[in-house]
């Protein structure tokens, strides 16, 4: 059903609208949407599911602290076996055990199981409701729902997003996913315009973070080296919803990454 037009003056004056739980402080509110872009390869699956168990304990995610909440994770890629090691060692890593987790996070296992967006929502929406107070949903990796949509038309991406949009604001999910970047010098080009195929990709989320390999730049004489530094990571935050956050630098360690601080950053 379509929203009633209201009287702004009415509206203002006579109700208070309360601000959504924010899940992770300074990024992302519960009922948004949320991107994280990258490079292939470059780790978004380990920080997704850094992501999922640090909201599910209430622990930092790569130094933002987190609102311990209930989080469904819908893997669509990763062997079952595989993933379950990834957890053990992340847990491990922060020093959290099942009992931190237990009653908050949940795995939809769907390997295997490509299915168009929608059909794959109805699942979560179904899932969600079965479960209760369901406050993040992370999809990984959400190629798997394109099914025949072009990534590289804005229609379909469109439609693509349109269809979490709807189901984000009727359940008051917060919903996360990773996108990839196009091929060529992705530190050539502005944070937001990094993602592979269409823009809508960047323009519609809420918060879009993009990670990008962190290049020194140096002279050597009269030439300008660029170099870039193993396993450390800039972060760009585009925000919505939220002041805006200067680069961030993170650094991988197995098996996770850790914010950190570089003097001449």
């Amino acid at each position: 059903p379509s929203e009633k037009t209201i009287d702004a003056e009415n509206w203002i004056n006579s109700v208070q609208e309360v601000e959504p739980s924010e899940l992770i402080t300074g990024i992302l509110h519960k009922g948004c949407r949320m991107i994280l872009g990258g490079a292939s390869k470059s780790r978004k699956s380990w920080a997704l599911l850094d992501m999922a168990i640090s909201i599910a304990s209430g622990t930092n995610w790569m130094g933002f602290p987190c609102l311990k909440s209930k989080v469904l994770l819908v893997n669509m890629e990763i062997h079952k076996a595989f993933l379950q090691s990834r957890i053990k060692a992340i847990m491990k890593a922060k020093g959290i055990t099942t009992k931190d987790i237990s009653g908050h996070l949940y795995i939809q296992h769907r390997r295997g199981m490509p299915a168009p967006a929608d059909e794959v929502a109805k699942l979560i929406h179904r899932k969600a409701h079965q479960l209760g107070d369901v406050s993040c949903v992370i999809i990984d990796p959400i190629y798997k729902t394109l099914n025949g949509l072009d990534e590289n038309k804005a229609g379909d991406i469109g439609l693509l997003m349109n269809v979490f949009d709807r189901m984000s604001a009727a359940d008051d999910i917060a919903v996360v996913f990773a996108a990839h970047f196009a091929k060529g010098d992705a530190n050539a080009r502005e944070a937001i315009d990094m993602v592979s195929g269409s823009g809508v990709f960047a323009r519609d989320p809420d918060t879009f973070l993009t990670v990008t390999k962190y290049v020194e730049v140096f002279k050597k004489g009269r030439r300008v080296i660029k170099q870039e530094i193993k396993d450390i990571f800039c972060v760009d935050c585009h925000l919505r919803h939220h002041p805006e956050i200067d680069m961030t630098h993170i650094q991988w360690e197995y098996p996770l990454f850790h914010r950190i601080s570089l003097p001449d950053a």
